[in-house]
């Protein structure tokens, strides 16, 4: 079997690579997998509530610009996220004191 890394240390046939988070100001490629992830699940929802309006299963009438900016933002959105937050989670690396 082939093995296939992305970057030094991060090895994409051992699936426990892909959940640990970047630290506060990196993104990793496990960060880019998973933006693309929910980039997939935002065209997937898109789609799914296109054809529960007037659309129907009519694919080609669905409003694909709103769809694929919608994936974008989410996509950016998800790596700003990550971007913010520290290897535990807490935003800007400030646990929160409750």
């Amino acid at each position: 079997m082939a093995q296939y890394y992305l970057e030094e240390g991060v090895d994409i046939n051992n699936i426990d690579n892909i959940n640990t988070m970047s630290q506060l100001g990196k993104l990793n490629s496990a960060d880019f997998i998973k933006g693309a992830v929910v980039a997939i699940l935002v065209v997937v929802l898109g789609m799914f509530e296109q054809s529960l309006t007037a659309h129907g299963l009519d694919v080609g009438s669905y409003d694909w610009g709103s769809i694929l900016n919608a994936t974008v933002l989410a996509f950016v959105a998800y790596l700003g996220k990550n971007i913010s937050t520290d290897s535990n989670g807490a935003m800007l690396g400030v646990a929160d004191k409750a």
